[in-house]
C-alpha cells in the first residue's frame, strides 16, 4: 500500500487551469469594453467622437512604432505594382459600392441596417465607419488624415494576414470573407455594409491565390530596396515566403481600396461643392 502512494502521480492543480480561465474573461471584458465602450458614450454624450477613440490610439502606436513598415508598403507600389493592385482596388470597390446602392433601396427599419450606433442610438452618425468619422471635420481631419493615411497599409496587412493567409478553397474563402465583414461591425457600419465589405473581401483573396502561383514573385522581391523588403517579405525561400508575397499582394490592393475611399472623404470634406 505505501509503494502505491509513494508512486501514484499527484493530482493536477485545477488553479493554473482556473487561472486561464479568469485571464480569458478578463480580456474578453476588456475587449467588450474596448468594441462597446465608444459607442455607448456617443450615445449617451451625443459626441460621435468617441467612436473613433481606439482607433485614435491604434494611429498613435503606428505612428510611434510602424511608421517604417508602412512607409515600405507605400514605395514598394512604385513603379509596377500599383496597376494590378488598382485593378483589383477598384472592383472590389465597385462591387462594394453596387451592393451598397441596392441596400439602400431596401426599407430603413431591415435587420441588415442595424449597427452598433443603431443599437446604441448615436443619431445621425449610426452605420458610419467610426475610423472616418474625424474625417467629416475639416480641423480634426487636417491633423487625422495624415495619421490615418499612415497606418492605412498596416491595417490593411492586418486583416489580409488573419482572413487571406492559408485560404484553400472556395468554401474557405466565403467563410473568411464573411467573418471579414463581419468584423467592421466592430467599427460601426450596418450588418449590409459588412456583407458588402465581405465581397470586397473575396476580391482580396482572388489576388491573394494569384500571388500564390506568380511565377515572378522572387523578381518582384528583389526589385524591392533593402529597407523595404526586410521590413514586408522577410521570407526568401519556401511555403512561408509564398505566402507572406501572397498575402503582400493582397495587402496592396486593399490598401489602395482604403486609400481611395479614404481620399474621397477628405476631398468631400474640405471641397464639398464638389461632392
Amino acid at each position: 500500500m505505501w509503494a502505491d502512494l509513494m508512486t501514484r502521480p499527484a493530482p493536477r492543480s485545477s488553479r493554473p487551469r482556473a487561472r486561464r480561465s479568469a485571464i480569458i474573461v478578463v480580456w474578453a471584458l476588456v475587449g467588450l469594453a474596448t468594441v462597446v465602450g465608444p459607442f455607448a458614450l456617443a450615445g449617451r454624450t451625443g459626441n460621435p467622437l468617441w467612436i473613433a477613440a481606439p482607433v485614435a490610439v491604434t494611429l498613435a502606436y503606428v505612428a510611434l512604432r510602424e511608421s517604417p513598415r508602412c512607409l515600405a508598403y507605400y514605395r514598394s507600389l512604385w513603379p509596377g505594382a500599383w496597376a494590378p493592385a488598382l485593378f483589383a482596388a477598384l472592383a472590389a470597390l465597385v462591387l462594394t459600392l453596387g451592393i451598397a446602392s441596392g441596400l439602400s433601396l431596401l426599407p430603413p427599419n431591415q435587420p441588415l441596417n442595424a449597427s452598433l450606433g443603431s443599437l446604441f442610438k448615436v443619431g445621425g452618425d449610426a452605420g458610419a465607419n467610426g475610423f472616418a468619422i474625424p474625417l467629416a471635420t475639416p480641423l480634426l481631419a487636417a491633423i487625422y488624415a495624415p495619421l490615418a493615411i499612415l497606418a492605412l497599409p498596416l491595417l490593411a496587412w492586418w486583416e489580409e494576414d488573419i482572413f487571406r493567409r492559408g485560404t484553400t478553397g472556395v468554401r474557405s474563402a466565403c467563410i473568411r470573407s464573411l467573418l471579414f465583414g463581419l468584423l467592421h461591425v466592430t467599427a460601426g457600419v450596418s450588418l449590409g455594409i459588412c456583407l458588402a465589405l465581405g465581397c470586397a473581401g473575396y476580391v482580396f483573396t482572388l489576388v491573394y491565390w494569384r500571388a500564390l502561383r506568380d511565377p515572378h514573385a522572387a523578381d518582384h522581391r528583389a526589385a524591392l530596396p533593402d529597407w523595404a523588403r526586410n521590413r514586408i517579405l522577410l521570407a526568401a525561400t519556401g511555403r512561408s515566403a509564398a505566402e507572406q508575397y501572397a498575402v503582400y499582394r493582397a495587402t496592396q490592393a486593399h490598401l489602395l481600396y482604403n486609400a481611395i475611399g479614404v481620399t474621397t472623404i477628405i476631398l468631400s470634406t474640405f471641397f464639398p461643392s464638389h461632392f
